[in-house]
């Protein structure tokens, strides 16, 4: 599974102090994942979070909300959440296993 999540002006090493992670569905429904303080768990977050819910579809189990999008909360400089990164979940492009996914590196709006 590859993903790269788009992160502006921070990389992987960057501390983000306490950042949400959130998956949000096609529909605008959306889950907590987890709280992280470095953009690189953020991703092994993600990463752990999708891998999780796909072997719960293999086990004809229930995986909760289907991920279309993470999106990577972090207080501002002003006091407020805003968005500082997102992770787009997409169909993988060459032929694989059934049931598997990655994230697409898309930009911030």
């Amino acid at each position: 599974m590859k993903f790269a999540l788009n992160t502006t002006n921070l990389k992987r090493e960057n501390e983000i102090g306490a950042a949400f992670v959130v998956a949000q569905d096609e529909e605008g429904n959306y889950e907590p994942v987890a709280l992280v303080g470095f953009v690189s768990e953020a991703e092994e977050i993600i990463a752990d979070d999708l891998k999780r819910r796909f072997q719960k579809l293999d086990r004809d189990e229930d995986p909760g909300l289907c991920p279309y999008e993470y999106i990577l909360w972090a207080r501002g400089i002003n006091g407020g959440y805003e968005i500082i990164g997102t992770a787009l979940v997409t169909e993988p492009t060459a032929p694989a296993k059934p049931r598997t996914a990655a994230v697409e590196k898309v930009t911030k709006q």
